[in-house]
């Protein structure tokens, strides 16, 4: 991520386009591309993005090189994962559960009850895009919002014509904004291998999206880009479709320090100190982890024998003592096992870690109420609220760019090939159009996923039936995701239910179903005698008493 005050004129800027221009666009803005990512690379470096990632991998370099073994001793270099854990927690917290989509139009009044084929019809377009992997690939994003700073998501309409997407790493991804904080390019930088003259070489790729098109250039660095002409057969610069940059960008909340805030990137959440607290933990386990080995052995006191090293070291491996003076004495010692110290000083630190990070320490859980829970997930409830309209946000421009490769698709379908790109980039056309679908009809609702203590949320709805109305009763039940649509279906089998009660009761009093149907459902002795006028065909019931 990056902030210029200068941007060169993109693709999607100049009147016309082709594998020349596109061509000499890197040629004459090569030092400043290369400016912009040797920027990002030292950012990179100099925020710990690499040893954030591998410490939620388990690999501290720290631990790996310790050596505090002793001369013949055992060094034990563990490492308890609490880095992993501080960030699954707030991903699993957040998107645990699936997000809820709704497609529906705004402005349609209540009164209208019948909804537009168009909104079915975006809704079922949409849906196939969202259902299959936003879930895996925002995970993904938010992962890497909490450690690296920031995360991105890229579109792009397949060969096929088929709509997809993926996240991709902090280290290839390099949003470009101007001084307002708006988007303006997007580069993924990455290395990759191909067969050349007998031998596999490293050559470096760059993929420029600007506001129109996405333009592929390669070279054996960055000094020596150029248009990949493997490329240029399906298209270079080719049009990606969308009517904006096909990339969902999401970054971690910035830095405080002006210095730092300036540069428009996001903060890792394992930079607030809690890499260190993590370090020091594990030093501290290791060191645990030595101290139990050597108690394993006792020392061995040899008292007025003249014997050598040699000697000693084989009576204890044999476990048997030679003693020949009957002045001679043995015996072991053994080191000292109370170690509530250095149990306190590790408890101490784990829980930093959990309370710097507002991570709730689910050991802590087991048989708490409802409320309890509520109250240790408060801390982590703070953080999620920190990143839920960022989350939101994102989740909103992946629709916006799903809507416009929809439409682009639409328009294509109906034989409208000219002025495709100024339709798809002008909402007020969108808007007055009756055969395009809007963006704004999507909307995405995060549930947070929190543990319940299910028994007592139990007890809690059958002691309050018939006291609060079942509407709200039924959104405790965590199980329920629509809780007016069980509402409904619960009614309707309570119906069912009672129906089948009476005709079972009617029954068993010798009034059959064959029976009912003679009197329209009513039993005889209920305001008439059942009587036929047979003549008629009508039923003839007399007055009570006569």
């Amino acid at each position: 991520m990056a902030v210029s005050t200068f941007i060169p004129q993109t693709l999607a800027e100049m009147p016309t386009v082709s594998t020349a221009v596109a061509e000499r666009w890197i040629t004459d803005n090569n030092k400043w591309v290369a400016n912009v990512i040797a920027k990002h690379d030292s950012w990179v470096k100099d925020s710990g993005v690499e040893l954030y990632q591998a410490a939620y991998d388990g690999e501290l370099d720290e631990i790996e090189k310790r050596s505090k073994s002793r001369d013949g001793g055992t060094e034990n270099k563990l490492v308890s994962n609490y880095v992993q854990i501080v960030v699954d927690t707030i991903v699993d917290y957040m998107l645990g559960k699936s997000p809820v989509y709704t497609v529906e139009d705004p402005d349609q009044d209540d009164e209208e009850t019948d909804e537009r084929e168009l909104i079915t019809e975006y809704r079922k377009k949409i849906m196939k895009l969202l259902k299959d992997k936003c879930l895996s690939e925002f995970s993904s994003l938010l992962r890497d919002m909490c450690i690296g700073g920031f995360g991105s998501v890229i579109v792009w309409v397949d060969e096929k014509g088929g709509i997809d997407y993926r996240e991709y790493p902090v280290q290839e991804s390099i949003p470009v904004y101007d001084g307002r904080g708006r988007l303006r390019l997007f580069f993924r930088r990455y290395e990759y291998a191909v067969w050349q003259d007998g031998s596999e070489v490293t050559k470096t790729r760059l993929e420029v999206y600007d506001g129109r098109y996405v333009t592929y250039y390669t070279g054996d660095s960055m000094d020596s880009l150029h248009l990949d002409a493997d490329e240029v057969k399906t298209g270079n610069p080719l049009e990606h479709m969308a009517g904006r940059i096909p990339v969902v960008v999401c970054q971690n909340q910035l830095p405080a320090k002006y210095t730092e805030r300036i540069k428009g990137y996001g903060k890792s959440d394992l930079s607030y100190g809690v890499l260190p607290l993590a370090v020091a933990y594990c030093h501290g386990v290791s060191d645990k982890a030595n101290l139990m080995e050597y108690l394993q052995d006792q020392y061995l006191c040899l008292t007025g024998v003249d014997v050598d090293e040699g000697e000693v070291i084989k009576m204890r491996k044999a476990r048997a003592l030679a003693l020949k003076d009957k002045e001679s004495k043995a015996n072991f010692i053994a080191q000292s096992q109370d170690d509530n110290a250095v149990e306190n000083g590790l408890t101490r630190m784990k829980n930093d870690i959990f309370d710097t990070t507002n991570t709730p320490r689910l050991a802590e859980l087991e048989g708490a109420t409802a409320t309890e829970i509520r109250m240790k997930y408060s801390g982590l409830d703070i953080k999620a609220g920190k990143k839920e309209p960022l989350l939101v946000q994102a989740f909103n421009q992946l629709g916006g760019i799903l809507t416009d490769l929809l439409n682009v698709q639409k328009l294509y379908a109906g034989g409208e090939e000219s002025g495709v790109y100024e339709t798809i980039t002008n909402p007020e056309i969108i808007e007055a159009r009756d055969d395009l679908y809007q963006a704004e009809w999507l909307t995405v609702t995060l549930s947070r996923n929190l543990p319940q203590n299910n028994k007592e949320i139990a007890d809690i709805v059958a002691e309050l039936a018939d006291i609060v109305p079942d509407s709200f009763l039924y959104e405790l039940l965590w199980f329920i995701d629509d809780p007016q649509k069980a509402l409904e279906e619960m009614k309707a089998q309570k119906e069912e239910a009672s129906k089948n009660s009476l005709t079972n009761s009617l029954t068993a009093i010798g009034y059959g179903a064959d029976n009912l149907g003679d009197t329209g459902g009513v039993p005889p002795d209920e305001g008439g005698t059942g009587q036929e006028d047979k003549a008629t065909g009508s039923s003839m019931t007399q007055p009570a008493g006569q």
